[in-house]
Order: structure tokens, then C-alpha cells, then sequence
């Protein structure tokens, strides 16, 4: 049993710890029509200073997207550029 637990405790990883996460629901725009508009500007393939910096994952039923980030700060803005851009 115990060799079960340290092999747990070696996978068991939480990969959220120390990141910020923000639920944004889009009012105008389609969650479809903005993420790969967002992901060209802030993902991780993105082409400017600011790429890799967020992880955007759609909630199409709700017409929401999730942003992972690990500055609290950045998450601030993210908010702004939704907020903006819908």
C-alpha cells in the first residue's frame, strides 16, 4: 500500500496551484467566433509578447471562456480585452 501512495503522490499533480482562473461570459459574440482570435493574440502559438501567457478553454453551452494565468494581474486584463472585444 504504500508504494500505491507514492506512486499517486508522484502523478497526483495540481496543475491549478498558484494559477488564477476566470470564468467570462460573452454577451455579443459567440465563444466560437473570439477564441481563435484570443488564442492568436495571447495563446501559446500567439505572435506577440503577450503569447503563452493565458490558457483560454470555451464553454460553448454557456457562451463563456475560462482563462488560466499565473498573474493575478493578467487576469485583470484579460477581463478588460473581453470585455472589450465583446
Amino acid at each position: 500500500l504504500t508504494n500505491y501512495a507514492q506512486t499517486i503522490e508522484v502523478f497526483d499533480v495540481d496543475w491549478l496551484k498558484g494559477m488564477s482562473v476566470g470564468v467570462f461570459t460573452l454577451q455579443r459574440v459567440e465563444v466560437g467566433t473570439l477564441l481563435p482570435e484570443l488564442e492568436k493574440v495571447f495563446g501559446a502559438t500567439g505572435e506577440s509578447p503577450l503569447a503563452g501567457m493565458f490558457r483560454f478553454i470555451p464553454i460553448e453551452r454557456s457562451n463563456a471562456i475560462i482563462a488560466i494565468t499565473a498573474q493575478p494581474e493578467y487576469l485583470r486584463q484579460a477581463e478588460e480585452w473581453l470585455k472589450r472585444l465583446d
